[in-house]
């Protein structure tokens, strides 16, 4: 059963860091932060926050879904997963609060 569990937070972990990883990769080919420069005149664009504002996002969005996952898997008996997923939830939950200081 160990086994399995792990396996379950591998999968869900490893989904999470290969959709950030293409978010980031998108941004990274897609934002020109000269953009908006007419001659000499720089006038950039906050592309940092903008990629901090989507990743904040989709973590929130991952946390809503894990957590409705852990509902499913409560309501059908499945205790231990529901369980790694709860420490799943807490440990990203810590991880953005820490990014948030």
């Amino acid at each position: 059963m160990t086994k399995e569990i792990i396996i379950h937070i591998a999968k869900r972990l490893g989904i999470a860091v290969i959709l950030i990883g293409i978010i980031s990769a998108l941004w990274y080919v897609s934002y020109d932060p000269h953009k908006h420069c007419i001659g000499d005149e720089h006038r950039h664009t906050d592309g940092g926050l903008g990629l901090f504002v989507m990743l904040y996002m989709f973590s929130i969005a991952a946390l809503i879904i894990v957590s409705i996952e852990t509902l499913i898997f409560y309501f059908t008996k499945r205790y231990q997963k529901g369980h790694a997923n709860l420490l799943m939830i807490l440990f990203v939950a810590v991880l953005i609060g820490l990014v948030m200081l």
